[in-house]
């Protein structure tokens, strides 16, 4: 039987730990990078369809921490 290999995760980056301008910035960022993908698949041009979904989520942590934020100033 072949061993298995061991699972390499892609390392996210916390959002809970970020200051609140950082957080702006990405997800203007990302946000961007979102446009960007469906565009590119749209037109065809994507390869990796798998992006789109995970920019989805990675938007998703940063309102998410950004939220949390507002909810502790209150």
């Amino acid at each position: 039987m072949a061993d298995k290999k061991p699972t390499t995760t892609k390392k996210s980056v916390d959002y809970q730990v970020m200051p609140k301008d950082d957080l702006e910035k990405a997800l203007v960022t990302k946000t961007q990078d979102l446009k960007e993908a469906t565009l590119a698949h749209r037109a065809g041009e994507l390869v990796n369809h798998r992006v789109l979904t995970e920019t989805r989520k990675e938007i998703a942590r940063i309102n998410t921490a950004l939220r949390a934020l507002d909810k502790e100033s209150n």
